[in-house]
């Protein structure tokens, strides 16, 4: 993959990180005090982010509908769905009861799971190394100090 490529990814996941950590600013105000469960909540914002960016789909074209074989991939979209559906309903509890600033940093523990999850699906795809690892741990310790020294607990 060229530099251009690698700078716009990391770029592009920036910010996300940015956008996401609007959301959950933005969950906690709404829903702190409220009576609204979650699911509720969650529902409302995907089918808002749903409205809003089907049009892009639509408009392009050569659009195939992904085949149910084997190998399409398509049972790893279906899970990653049902696991992104059931993340979000937990983030709102979370976020419903406990501060923005201390939630946030426990969610983003997702790198360990993700080095986890590359390691035993990924592993011949995809490299990696002792740095990541350190790197991930460090990203955890961080964590750790965020939400066991928050004078929140």
């Amino acid at each position: 993959m060229d530099k251009r490529s690698l700078l716009i990814g990391y770029g592009t996941g920036l910010l996300a990180a940015v956008l996401f950590g609007a959301v959950y600013v933005l969950i906690r105000v709404g829903f702190k005090d409220s009576s609204t469960p979650a699911v509720v909540g969650v529902t409302l914002s995907l089918f808002i982010g749903t409205v809003l960016f089907a049009p892009f789909g639509v408009a392009r074209r050569n659009i195939t509908l992904p085949s149910a074989n084997r190998n399409s991939g398509m049972r790893f979209a279906i899970i990653a769905g049902v696991l992104a559906g059931v993340g979000q309903v937990v983030m709102y509890m979370a976020l419903k009861i406990s501060p923005a600033v201390v939630v946030s940093p426990i969610i983003h523990t997702q790198p360990l799971f993700t080095l986890a999850g590359a390691y035993v699906l990924l592993r011949g795809s995809e490299k990696l190394t002792w740095k990541l690892a350190l790197g991930t741990l460090l990203v955890i310790a961080g964590v750790a100090l965020i939400t066991f020294g928050s004078e929140a607990n």
